[in-house]
C-alpha cells in the first residue's frame, strides 16, 4: 500500500522543538500580581497587605446597598407608597401641568411618524389617500365583528374613519399574478 501524499511524516525532532517551545498559560491576574512583586522588590515597596482584601468588602456592601436585602415586591410596594405621598402633596396645578406634559409628549411622538421633510414644510394630512384598489369581494363582504376579531388576534391598531378591513395574508390582496410571481422569485 502506498501512503498519500498529503500525510506528512513526523520527526521526533519535531516534537522534541515543539515541547521545549511549549510556554503553559499564566492567568493575567497572575501575570499582573507578578509584575507589580517584580517592581515592588526593584523599588522596595512592602506589598499589599490583607487591608485592602478588608477594604474591597466594605466596598462590595456599600454597592449593594441597605435595601440588598429587601425582597423586589417590598421595593415596589414601598415605591408605590412614596408616589402616592408625593401625589397627595401636589396642588391641583401641578397636577394639571403634568397631565399637559404628557399630552404633549403623545402629540411629539405622534410627529415621529411624519418625515423630516413634512415636518418642514409643514405639511398636514387631513384627507386619505386617493386609491383606485378594492379589497376582495369576500373580505368586504365580511361582518364588521369579523373585522375586529381579526385585528384583535393580530395585534392591529387602527384609528379614523374609513379603515380598511384587515387582510390576513398578502395574497389576498389580489394583485396581477406576474407580480406576486415576481415577489416570490425576489425573495429566493
Amino acid at each position: 500500500m502506498s501512503t498519500s501524499p498529503k500525510k506528512r511524516k513526523v520527526d521526533d525532532l519535531d516534537l522534541e522543538l515543539d515541547l521545549d517551545s511549549y510556554v503553559p498559560y499564566v492567568p493575567i491576574k497572575q501575570r499582573r500580581e507578578a509584575k507589580f512583586q517584580k517592581l515592588a522588590s526593584q523599588r522596595n515597596i512592602p506589598e499589599p497587605q490583607k487591608e485592602n482584601e478588608v477594604d474591597d468588602e466594605v466596598e462590595e456592601l456599600v454597592r449593594a446597598g441597605p435595601k440588598a436585602n429587601v425582597s423586589l415586591i417590598d421595593q415596589a410596594v414601598e415605591a408605590k407608597k412614596q408616589k402616592l405621598i408625593e401625589d397627595s402633596s401636589k396642588t391641583d396645578v401641578e397636577k394639571k401641568l403634568e397631565e399637559e406634559k404628557a399630552i404633549m409628549e403623545a402629540v411629539a411622538q405622534r410627529r415621529l411618524l411624519a418625515s423630516v421633510q413634512e415636518l418642514a414644510k409643514g405639511i398636514i394630512y387631513t384627507e386619505p389617500m386617493k386609491t383606485t384598489w378594492r379589497p376582495p369581494r369576500q373580505i368586504r363582504e365580511r361582518a364588521q365583528a369579523d373585522h375586529d376579531a381579526i385585528r384583535q388576534r393580530y395585534h392591529i391598531l387602527v384609528e379614523g374613519e374609513d379603515i380598511p378591513p384587515p387582510i390576513k395574508h398578502f395574497r389576498v390582496r389580489l394583485f396581477f399574478y406576474f407580480v406576486i410571481f415576481f415577489l416570490h422569485l425576489l425573495i429566493l
